[in-house]
């Protein structure tokens, strides 16, 4: 195969994993991002002395990380230094009890049979249920490219892991069928959120996200998880990347190839990308990073979107980056505190798309486990709440006021950190969408609110255009650090298919 000449737009995560594999090949890269620097989503805030992680806040499947550095030919132990956490996260209930949740599985056992009898038992069959799903999920769908459920069970699947993948009962459903104790169905609930969907909408083959987080474990990396971004970049331009920042695109440039035979049918393969200042730059091929609405309604025809249009946007945040005077002591680096009434919740986010008036609370204080990351005797908190798309919530006048609501809920919770905070950072739906140019405010792209959701979600090659394909977030098999990693894998590995004669 001879090499080609590549643009990848957007130098986030999928995007870097794509360019490192495909410049290992041999290809000549060139990365176009519109943003000052590499990550996309994932991201870097430092205010006043104290680091925030504006993005992802933890990492899980370790492997996918070391499988891609592999593939250039490095350890990832040269770039990276992960720290496992245990417990992986502290969980707080509305009644007043909780749990520390650990990826060691006697522990976790043990924390939950003293949390309520009965939940360790529990916990250890449905993770059973779940290492099936994970069984025969992993390589025909998260390793795999897929056009539609068939794709799904065409090499074979056995018929236990099979079962164990039915989307039907949603993920609440499936948890009633293996837990006693409703805290523990919300518990269970939680994990579709890593998806941006509601567990009371979502298949219960979701639970392979918590079986992905307890089997492989939950990580840290040290100084913040924005050193995954600087180490991809390190890695892409010691294999010979060039990266251009600061300017998009405005679009991808078309050749018309159809065949004077048929006149009638249209073809049409990539030819390169114009950029906003009006530069041309020709390549053999174009891989996209770009959020896939942005992708098809700005910088493609409609007669190339092959989206199907039922689908909705995953559930977006509310953030907020403290810096805050003094040290927490109840609390760990990863911390949960649940609403009174989570099925409320998910109905005010994706039927009322309002703001949720009693909602779950997510604490991550990276300083617990990485002093560098706050000034001395400080600490740096990213505070996220679930929230709806946008299109109906005003954040421009509500942001201040629904950041005291979501401190006045942790303070009924017994943590009061009002006087404390000395920085105060807030990230609304709103400026995800501007700033990344998401699916309206979509943290992943699209939900997994349906049974064939995932095969919905866009592929990673263009079933339209020769040369074109997709890597990111909203493409699939879908968000989240090594999901997205595996997109671009997935990306390189079509690319080269298709042009390997």
């Amino acid at each position: 195969m001879k090499p080609l000449e590549l643009v990848v737009i957007g130098a986030g995560v999928g995007g870097l994993a794509a360019a490192i594999r495909a410049a290992a090949l041999g290809h000549k890269i060139r990365v176009i991002e519109r943003l000052e620097r590499v990550g996309g989503k994932l991201n870097l805030l430092e205010l006043d002395g104290f680091k925030f992680d504006t993005g992802p806040s933890l990492v899980t499947l370790p492997w996918v990380f070391e499988e891609l550095f592999a593939a250039a030919g490095e350890k990832l132990e040269n770039y990276l230094e992960l720290v496992r956490l245990e417990p992986v996260c502290r969980y707080q209930f509305a009644d007043g009890s909780g749990f520390d949740a650990f990826a060691d599985l006697p522990r976790m056992m043990a924390s939950l049979e003293a949390f309520s009898p009965g939940a360790g038992e529990d916990f250890n069959a449905f993770f059973g249920h779940a290492a099936r799903a994970w069984r025969g999920s992993r390589k025909p769908f998260l390793e795999s490219a897929i056009a539609g459920p068939w794709d799904f069970v065409k090499d074979g699947v056995p018929w236990m892991d099979l079962t164990a993948l039915l989307p039907i009962p949603t993920l609440h459903g499936l948890a009633k069928r293996f837990f006693r104790d409703p805290r523990m169905r919300q518990f269970i609930g939680r994990y579709a959120t890593y998806t941006g969907s509601s567990p009371y909408l979502a298949p219960g083959t979701l639970s392979t996200v918590l079986y992905s987080e307890y089997a492989f474990g939950a990580w840290y990396v040290k100084g913040g998880l924005y050193q995954i971004g600087v180490a991809l970049e390190k890695l892409a331009r010691k294999l010979g990347v060039q990266f251009e920042f600061g300017v998009g695109i405005s679009q991808i440039l078309l050749e018309d190839v159809t065949e004077g035979i048929m006149p009638d049918r249209k073809r049409f393969e990539v030819e390169g990308v114009e950029l906003e200042d009006g530069r041309k730059i020709l390549a053999d091929a174009v891989i996209c990073n770009a959020d896939a609405a942005h992708l098809y309604t700005d910088l493609l025809e409609k007669q190339f979107d092959p989206r199907d249009k039922k689908l909705e946007p995953s559930l977006s945040g509310f953030v907020m980056l403290l810096g805050l005077e003094g040290q927490t002591v109840d609390l760990e680096h990863h911390n949960i505190f649940f609403s009174n009434n989570y099925a409320l919740e998910f109905r005010q986010i994706f039927e009322d798309l309002t703001a949720v008036t009693d909602p779950t609370i997510y604490v991550t204080i990276s300083s617990k486990s990485d002093p560098s990351q706050a000034p001395e005797g400080m600490e740096n908190w990213f505070v996220l709440v679930n929230a709806p798309p946008t299109g109906r919530v005003n954040w421009q006048t509500q942001a201040e006021p629904y950041s005291n609501l979501i401190l006045e809920k942790l303070t009924s919770y017994g943590v009061d950190i009002r006087d404390r905070i000395r920085v105060k950072h807030i990230m609304t739906p709103s400026d995800l969408e501007t700033r990344y140019r998401t699916f309206r405010g979509g943290i992943y792209g699209t939900s997994s609110n349906s049974i064939n959701s995932a095969f919905l979600r866009p592929q990673n090659r263009s079933n339209k255009l020769r040369g074109l394909y997709l890597a990111g977030g909203s493409a699939h098999p879908g968000g989240g650090l090594p999901l997205v990693m595996l997109s671009g894998k997935l990306a390189v590995e079509m690319l080269t298919e298709d042009f390997k004669n």
